[in-house]
This record gives C-alpha cells, structure tokens and sequence, in this order.
C-alpha cells in the first residue's frame, strides 16, 4: 500500500532529520525528535524477526538498506539488519534483491553497502 509507512520512507526521514540536527529552533528541534523516536519505534516494531523488511510480498533490500541507514543516522544500533545484509549476498559480490533471480542487483547493491558498514548516507556528507 503506497498510502501507508514504509521501511525506505522512514529510513530517508531519519536520515534527513539527522543531516539538519541542531539547525532549527526550540520548537522545531522538539518536533524533529519527536519525529525519530516514532520511526525509529515504527521501523523497530515492524521489521519482520527484527532484521528485514517486505514489501509487495516479498524481502525488501532495498527498504531494509534505507531502515538501517535511518536507524544508524539516527544512532541506533541495527547489528541485526546487518548481519541479515550479509545473508543477501551474492556469490559473485553485490546483493541479492527479491527480483533478480539470485544474481547481485545493482540497484539493492548501490543502497545496501553502506547499511552493511553500519553507517547512513549522512555520514557521507559530515
């Protein structure tokens, strides 16, 4: 359902009030922290076994990439989102995504490898 929460929306939301931390005033400071504690809850609450995500019936790299990165940007730990990564490699390097017949995806591949080392898009950018 695209009218409802998703793992990669609310990974991006994090990731994008960790990259304007401490940039806006009292009030808009509280609303972004309450924002991340309810996605960091939500992506907590609804990650399948507590390491992945699904969307459209399937296992979801990509989302489950942009959930870790969210939650890392946002300084949780996610030690069990990346060992679930490391499941989705392929033999021949880069991730395995739902679609693309057990052969790396480039696209899930380009997304994952930073939730892998731990980190988020905004570690690049500090």
């Amino acid at each position: 359902d695209t009218m409802t929460s998703g793992s990669d929306a609310t990974g991006m939301a994090l990731m994008a009030f960790a990259s304007v931390a401490k940039s806006g005033t009292a009030a808009q400071e509280k609303a972004k922290s309450t924002a991340t504690t309810k996605a960091v809850t939500w992506l907590t609450k609804t990650a399948l076994v507590k390491d992945h995500f699904e969307a459209w019936g399937e296992v979801d790299v990509n989302g489950t990439a942009y959930a870790a990165m969210g939650l890392a940007a946002a300084g949780q730990k996610n030690a069990a989102i990346q060992k679930w990564l490391v499941t989705r490699i392929a033999p021949t390097g880069g991730l395995v995504s739902a679609y693309s017949s057990g052969a790396a995806d480039i696209f899930a591949s380009a997304q994952g490898y930073i939730a892998l080392l731990g980190s988020s898009y905004v570690s690049l950018i500090k």
